[in-house]
């Protein structure tokens, strides 16, 4: 993966540092208004030139606010790029243009509302392809308390959708129109559960959308969560992809 990173404050220098010191991915070019010494990373103030890279295939957005995030994760989306956001206020606000757009350039649509907010829930999701939510996120979209009620409620209501729901020390849940799958969670020494859902939703998405079944990607999401409850810390206790490999 090589990703074209936009914003470096807090969260983007904080996605910089973790990627840093990975092997399966890297960031090419940084847009902000800064002007980092970088040894592995070109820093422009020109976003065009992330959009006309045709070696990025992420754009993750770190700037957060409305403009002119808006406006840069939409022509990255016009040149058929990925596109990773956790700025929940943009998506709500122009949710009817980008999820379309998204839709028409083909991107698989996943949300991931941690937490959960007013803006989103006024959201039409019909057009979500995969929801990964926790159980509070799942009560609040469904009205239901029972993770299989939970499950029953929302692909009624989005038949289209895929849905995990995790249950921290429970498991987690995946299901579909044809299929529902639990897997339980691993056994290990509790230290920190800071990390945990979001090393499971890197872990599952990265095995899922890679062309992995829907059992093995929800074990090696389960597997890496317990890797990381086992360190101190969030982004610090995320474990490397080779470390997930070999212990599985």
């Amino acid at each position: 993966m090589t990703i074209g990173l936009l914003g470096f404050g807090v969260v983007g220098r904080g996605v910089y540092e973790i990627i840093a010191s990975r092997q399966d991915m890297k960031i090419a070019q940084i847009c902000c208004l800064e002007d980092p010494s970088l040894p592995d990373a070109r820093v422009t103030r020109d976003f065009q030139t992330i959009v006309q890279d045709e070696t990025i295939d992420t754009v993750v957005e770190a700037m957060g606010g409305l403009h002119p995030a808006y406006e840069f994760v939409r022509a990255a989306m016009e040149a058929g790029k990925n596109i990773v956001t956790s700025n929940k206020a943009l998506v709500a606000a122009f949710y009817d243009d980008l999820i379309p757009l998204a839709r028409e350039k083909g991107l698989y649509i996943v949300l991931n509302p941690s937490p959960m907010d007013a803006q989103l829930m006024e959201c039409g999701l019909e057009q979500i392809d995969l929801f990964l939510l926790n159980e509070i996120e799942g009560r609040m979209l469904s009205g239901q308390s029972e993770p299989e009620k939970i499950l029953d409620t929302l692909l009624t209501r989005y038949p289209r959708a895929k849905v995990v729901l995790t249950l921290g020390e429970q498991g987690a849940w995946y299901a579909s129109g044809t299929q529902r799958i639990y897997q339980g969670s691993f056994a290990c020494t509790v230290v920190d559960t800071t990390a945990a859902g979001d090393t499971f939703t890197g872990y599952f998405l990265a095995a899922y959308l890679s062309g992995n079944t829907p059992q093995e990607s929800m074990r090696r999401g389960a597997k890496a969560a317990s890797l990381a409850i086992g360190k101190q810390g969030a982004a610090a206790s995320i474990p490397l992809k080779q470390d997930v490999d070999a212990a599985l």
